[in-house]
C-alpha cells in the first residue's frame, strides 16, 4: 500500500519543516515545498494543497493545549 499524494505531501512538509529548525534546508522552505508539489504531488489541486496546509495548521493549534499540558515542547 502506497502512500496517497496528501500524505506524501504530509510527510515532506513534515521533514522540511524538520530540517529548516535544524538548520540544515538549503533551499527556502517555500522553494523546496513548491519542488515537492510538483515533483512528488502533481495531481493535487491548488485548492487541495490549500486545504491540506489549512488542516495541518488547524490540528497544530487546536492540538498546542496538549503540548503545553504534557510539555511537550
Amino acid at each position: 500500500m502506497s502512500l496517497t499524494e496528501r500524505e506524501r505531501l504530509i510527510l515532506h512538509l513534515t521533514q522540511l519543516a524538520t530540517s529548516k529548525s535544524q538548520g540544515n534546508l538549503k533551499k527556502s522552505l517555500g522553494t523546496s515545498v513548491n519542488t515537492i508539489i510538483t515533483n512528488r504531488c502533481r495531481s493535487l489541486t491548488k485548492l487541495e494543497v490549500s486545504e491540506v496546509f489549512k488542516e495541518v495548521e488547524e490540528e497544530l493549534s487546536i492540538s498546542a493545549i496538549i503540548y503545553d499540558e504534557y510539555s511537550i515542547r
